[in-house]
């Protein structure tokens, strides 16, 4: 697409230039022939504007494309393009019923299929990898979608700048998928009446230097545009050699037709026409909410050009079209659901409005930092991480008075500075001192928590958003690693296919324990409020995924360590004293995972091995080892004998020197323990075995060999302060018992994570530790605020 960009650079910028030319130079004649849309009525505008933005887009396309035309348009699309300006137009200058109208679209629609061959013959493939054919249904379909579309992109054009927004997000997705294609007409096309809609936005569109739109553009605009559009992402999505699938486009124009869908099938419902107008779409959400005009655009532009990265993304690596499809299914429920209840909607949104409230720079450089962090971690993109803390690091500077005056008051702050000391000294002072990359990351564990911790506080209103996009990270990144085409062949059971994850397995058992206790809340309260309902069933859909795919990753260890969380959650909940609706929620969610977990392992486990090897044998083995039958257990299962070898000779290693430590980060650095290492080890884990061998076991085996007894010693008190900082701001009511209870579990998870992994050795790994010891901060310095009554 880039390479076309530049290739046609001066026709684009022909279209753009021509576009915002006509605009300029129409606008007075358009006022005395009097094709402007007046104030009045249901209109938001104050003011008499043109509505020749629509006319002005299509000219200077044409104009553009006749100069330079290295694509060719088929006459009846240029039928179609024409014949609906002229209806638009018509309808602009002086008024149609919808009727006429819609007959005009069904004629330009069938001029598309019958005459131009246009057509969608098939929606992608099944799962088998035969094709979703429509057959006799192809044509009528087609038309249907051309309609419905042309309606949607009409309806949608109701702010200043969003109909045109939207639309130049979809070419630029359709000019990308087309790229991918090899349908280079069909890309340069759609990159030239890009050009011309942002010429148009030059006049329509607000920003900090227009404070309203000097045009619009009316019917001939939002009509031939949809026409347009929508011929386009059919060509595209039936192109012999896609790479995006239908369903892929699908996400790409989806935001006008749920929003039209949506509209009608509630008029209908209610027994009105739904072909009239409606006070419920998105757009007057958001601005009875309190969102300004341009915010309002900017926020569905935005989500339009999210939901065209998801399809495009998704179709992109592979992810099957049941997948995608049944995912867009989900998304087109969740926008019925919220418009539905739109008074509910918006009086939710005032109110997060409400306790946001305005920000300054910092907490803004913070916010950016939190969400950028949260969606590289999965990624493990270590600059991009940097940059986060930077980000965060930079807003607590800038707040440092305030920053110093809550932290200092804490336990945990000067634990955590001991700790760092701590080991930097041993790292530096130690007997053998081999000075590792990885030494910084542990060194911090618990420091860099701090400012996090703080600024949660501050930002504690974005925690659904800030928990929504490590999901929604942690699932693209799983995704794609995965490989689609040999697990929608059926071969689940190979572990490779799912990707390999590291820190991404952690994160599968982390957003666990906020999502059961979602789920088990949700329940609780699921025949009284709606919202209980939605949260419900949205916890336990992304449960089930979450659980798929920990088991598709066979990530044995951060399954162990989802167990401990949720025993954790069960605990927490017993001392809190929840309700008897939340407590019975919370524990059958815990025994419903359990047994949903021990049934789903059947069909994950590799072929030719029964469920008693897979999970079981682990265990024994731990057992043998414990009895000293270390050749037994090595026969057993070969990994676990290999990590609790290690451990042995950690701590033979730690014996020599308790207190101070060695000051190294492998126990393979340190003369005189090599022995007793598991001898020959055969099986089905051998070839993992070498590469295992030079891993560290355990984090606390990492911390002791660095500092001893006493930087492991810091360490758990580091982790005893933060679960005592959320125990108190449960029972004292200063944060509401479900967070407190999805907090207690993250924390016992992730330190029984870090008995079986060196977690605290990689970047990724210590964002995700002191991410989850900024929860006990936070809880803290919330609690010390109350009883300071600092507001």
């Amino acid at each position: 697409m880039i390479e076309i960009a530049t290739q046609h650079w001066p026709v684009l910028l022909l279209a753009f230039a021509t576009v915002a030319m006509l605009l300029k130079a129409l606008r007075r004649p358009a006022m005395r022939m009097g094709l402007v849309d007046q104030p009045g009525g249901r209109k938001a505008h104050k003011r008499a504007t043109p509505t020749i933005g629509g006319l002005a887009i299509v000219a200077g396309f044409a104009t553009a494309y006749s100069l330079s035309p290295p694509a060719q348009i088929s006459v009846p699309a240029w039928i179609g393009l024409a014949g609906l300006a002229f209806v638009g137009y018509l309808d602009d200058l002086k008024g149609l019923r919808s009727w006429p109208k819609l007959m005009a679209q069904l004629a330009a629609a069938l001029i598309a299929t019958v005459l131009g061959g246009l057509v969608i013959e098939d929606l992608g493939t099944w799962p088998g990898g035969s094709s979703m054919a429509l057959g006799g249904a192809a044509i009528p379909l087609t038309v249907f979608a051309l309609v419905g579309f042309v309606n949607a992109v009409n309806m949608l054009d109701g702010l200043d700048g969003l109909a045109g927004g939207v639309v130049a997000v979809m070419l630029l997705w359709l000019a990308y998928a087309a790229t991918l294609a090899g349908a280079q007409d069909a890309a340069y096309l759609s990159l030239l009446l890009a050009a011309a809609v942002l010429g148009f936005l030059l006049h329509n569109l607000r920003s900090p230097f227009r404070r309203r739109a000097s045009v619009f553009m009316g019917d001939a605009g939002s009509l031939a545009l949809g026409f347009a559009v929508a011929w386009l992402a059919i060509e595209i999505s039936q192109a012999p050699q896609r790479v995006i699938s239908p369903v892929g486009i699908a996400w790409i124009v989806v935001l006008p037709v749920m929003d039209t869908v949506s509209l009608m099938l509630r008029r209908l419902l209610r027994g009105q026409n739904p072909f009239h107008a409606d006070r419920n779409h998105l757009h007057h959400i958001l601005g009875r909410a309190g969102f300004s005009t341009g915010q309002s655009a900017a926020i569905l532009i935005a989500l339009s050009a999210g939901l065209g990265a998801v399809g495009v993304g998704g179709s992109a690596i592979g992810v099957p079209d049941v997948v995608l499809g049944s995912a867009l299914i989900a998304v087109a429920g969740a926008h019925y659901l919220f418009v539905r209840y739109a008074w509910r909607s918006t009086r939710a949104l005032k109110r997060l409005r409400a306790q946001a409230g305005p920000m300054d720079w910092p907490t803004r450089m913070a916010l950016a930092g939190g969400y950028i962090g949260l969606a590289a971690v999965p990624f493990a993109a270590e600059r991009l991480m940097l940059a986060a803390y930077s980000l965060v690091l930079l807003a607590s500077a800038l707040c440092i008075r305030a920053v110093a005056a809550d932290l200092r008051r804490l336990p945990f702050t000067w634990l955590a500075l001991g700790l760092c000391v701590w080991l930097s000294l041993a790292m530096w002072q130690g007997p053998t001192p081999a000075v590792a990359a990885s030494w910084l990351p542990v060194a911090l564990s618990g420091l860099l928590a701090l400012p996090l911790g703080w600024w949660l506080v501050r930002l504690r209103t974005h925690g659904l958003p800030l928990l929504v996009v490590l999901v929604a990270s942690t699932l693209l990144a799983l995704g794609s690693a995965a490989e689609w085409p040999a697990l929608e062949a059926g071969f689940i059971q190979t572990s490779s296919h799912w990707g390999n994850p590291t820190a991404d397995g952690l994160l599968l058992a982390l957003v666990l324990m906020p999502l059961s206790v979602a789920a088990a809340t949700g329940l609780a309260a699921f025949r009284q409020r709606w919202r209980a309902r939605a949260v419900a069933v949205t916890a336990l859909v992304t449960i089930a995924i979450t659980l798929l795919l920990l088991l598709g990753t066979s990530s044995r260890t951060a399954l162990a360590a989802a167990l401990i969380g949720l025993f954790v959650l069960v605990i927490a909940s017993a001392a809190h004293g929840v309700g008897q609706r939340v407590w019975a929620g919370i524990v059958g969610c815990a025994i419903i995972l359990v047994l949903a977990t021990s049934l789903l392992a059947n069909a994950f486990k590799p072929p030719g091995l029964s469920l008693t090897e897979e999970y079981w044998e682990p265990v024994q083995s731990a057992m043998l080892y414990a009895a000293g039958e270390t050749e037994l257990a090595g026969e057993r299962y070969p990994v676990v004998a290999v990590r609790l070898d290690q451990w042995r000779r950690a701590w033979k290693a730690v014996a020599e020197r308790p207190l101070a430590g060695w000051g190294v980060l492998s126990v393979s650095d340190v003369d005189g323990v090599q022995d007793g290492a598991v001898g020959e080890v055969t099986g089905r884990e051998a070839p993992h075995l070498s590469a295992l061998a030079d891993q560290k076991s355990s984090a606390y085996a990492v911390l002791a060999l660095m500092g001893g007894w006493t930087a492991l010693g810091l360490f758990l008190l580091i982790g005893f302060s933060a679960v005592v900082g959320i125990a108190r701001a449960g029972a004292g009511g200063h944060w509401p018992l479900a967070h407190a209870i999805a907090a207690h579990g993250a924390m016992g998870m992730v330190l029984a994570f870090l008995f079986f992994s060196p977690l605290v050795m990689s970047l990724a790994g210590a964002a995700l530790l002191n991410g989850v010891l900024a929860l006990g901060v936070a809880a803290a310095v919330g609690s010390e605020r109350r009883r300071a009554q600092i507001p």
